[in-house]
């Protein structure tokens, strides 16, 4: 993300790297927490609770924000489209994948997000390419394989492989 970011990367405050490195905080443990913790519980349930509670903490926040004329049709219908397609039907997608290759696994696909806002930022807005773009999207791509990579079990030398005998049946 540094490669990403570049110069710019520095040009933030204090307060601002500690938002960054509390995200990247938060994403690495959600998956884990919710494996470990909440893996029992229907991911439906849990999402609604989630954002249930994301709605309460920002309440305060949009309601000293509170627009003077209501948005229009086009700006109500985007935020709905945002908020169930992006969010909600997202959620349920994430908790899903986590239940199916693990929280190490899943969480892969929040590396992947920055290359892709950038390659379409390139190939939508116009925004120029450049060779700390490439080199970032590399690492993220290359980190992306070498972290969903499975490990293979290593076996100590000298000792050789049996095949399973199963026990209910008789040797011959």
């Amino acid at each position: 993300m540094a490669v990403l970011a570049g110069r710019d990367a520095l040009g933030g405050g204090a307060w601002s790297v500690a938002e960054v490195v509390l995200v990247a905080v938060c994403y690495a443990t959600g998956p884990l927490i919710v494996n470990r913790k909440l893996s029992e519980l229907p991911g439906l349930g849990v999402n609604a609770f989630c954002l249930s509670f994301a709605a309460i903490v920002y309440a305060p926040a949009a309601a000293l924000t509170w627009p003077v004329a209501v948005p229009s049709a086009q700006v109500l219908a985007s935020l709905a489209a945002l908020g169930v397609i992006c969010t909600a039907l997202a959620f349920v997608l994430f908790f899903r994948l986590i239940a199916e290759v693990g929280p190490a696994r899943a969480v892969v696909i929040t590396y992947v997000n920055p290359a892709v806002a950038v390659a379409l930022g390139v190939a939508v807005l116009g925004e120029p390419l450049t060779a700390g773009i490439v080199a970032a999207f590399v690492l993220i791509l290359a980190g992306s394989v070498l972290a969903t990579a499975r490990q293979r079990e290593k076996i100590p030398a000298g000792v050789v492989a049996e095949p399973c005998v199963a026990l209910d049946r008789p040797a011959d």
